[in-house]
């Protein structure tokens, strides 16, 4: 059945906003980072970044679904299970013992069923070598490199995001490939597989993001970026920029937005939700108050005050 159309801005878009705690879970655990046709990833098995901060394995997003598993990247220190990017979402595996995650022959990174069939795959169609491996690194983003050269990516999960964009990852379109990255809603809370809605950027080169509805229509843009912010999103320019700092580029090869984050005091995200609202979803080491999460139902006064309240002395 078709959704109804939404009628006004979405409540929260690109906005920070809800206070919730989240607990550490100790050292990092010691499972490897990476994963090879050698040492293949299946069952409960997971990989950890180096540095603890990210995990990826096998969900089950509706536990009364057995049958339907996902491949996903969550938050290794966050005790609230929260994927922020998934495999698979179109295609859950159902034999989560059997299944598999590996290298194939010809060097792409694949995931198989139970029957040893292709379930997702990173798809890289030049010469590659098959001595490669697949690295969830500190800052989210799973690769596929050679080997011998880890920091050389041939794909990456920033460049194909589910319904979170992460900090680091380019956010627009290249101009040279055509390619375009999107965060797209899931299509209920406990099914992942995509949803109605879209956040890209505008491919009219008018410097703005476009939020559609059912694949076509536009409901909503953050207006043109000014140097500090949207013009939509005016808000933006008021967040404390020691945790947070913007970074827009255009130029004849590509046109991206990007925003980096104090990695050792704030992780952050922008979540899209199912009913397509957007919200900048963060979480602040202070040593006054805790951990806290700041989310789309705080107000900007408020997350100045707490950011306040952290760094004084």
């Amino acid at each position: 059945m078709e959704p109804t159309r939404p009628r006004s801005r979405p409540v929260g878009v690109l906005l920070p906003c809800l206070l919730l705690a989240f607990c550490i879970h100790g050292p990092p655990s010691l499972a490897l980072d990476t994963v090879s046709r050698d040492q293949p990833l299946s069952g409960g098995q997971r990989l950890v970044s180096q540095g603890g901060r990210f995990a990826l394995g096998f969900f089950q997003p509706d536990v009364t679904a057995p049958d339907r598993w996902y491949l996903a990247i969550w938050y290794n220190k966050i005790s609230k299970h929260t994927p922020v990017w998934i495999a698979n979402r179109g295609r859950p595996i159902s034999d989560l013992n059997s299944s598999k995650l590996t290298i194939s022959e010809d060097g792409n990174m694949v995931l198989l069923d139970r029957l040893e069939s292709p379930i997702w795959a990173t798809n890289i169609t030049r010469n590659i070598s098959n001595s490669t491996v697949g690295v969830i690194l500190d800052t989210d983003n799973f690769v596929l490199a050679p080997a011998s050269n880890t920091t050389y990516f041939l794909w990456q999960s920033f460049d194909e995001p589910t319904n979170v964009w992460l900090p680091g990852a380019k956010f627009g379109w290249n101009k040279v490939t055509g390619h375009t990255t999107r965060i797209i809603s899931w299509e209920s809370s406990i099914d992942p597989s995509p949803g109605y809605y879209t956040l890209e950027m505008d491919p009219d080169d008018s410097n703005q993001y476009i939020q559609r509805w059912n694949n076509s229509e536009v409901y909503w843009a953050t207006g043109k970026w000014t140097g500090t912010m949207f013009i939509g999103v005016p808000e933006m320019a008021s967040y404390p920029k020691a945790e947070v700092t913007y970074e827009f580029v255009v130029n004849d090869q590509e046109s991206y937005f990007m925003y980096h984050t104090n990695v050792t005091t704030t992780t952050a995200m922008f979540h899209m939700e199912v009913s397509g609202q957007v919200e900048a979803v963060t979480w602040i080491e202070c040593a006054r108050l805790g951990t806290i999460l700041i989310n789309a139902k705080s107000t900007v006064q408020r997350v100045l005050c707490l950011w306040f309240l952290c760094h004084m002395y």
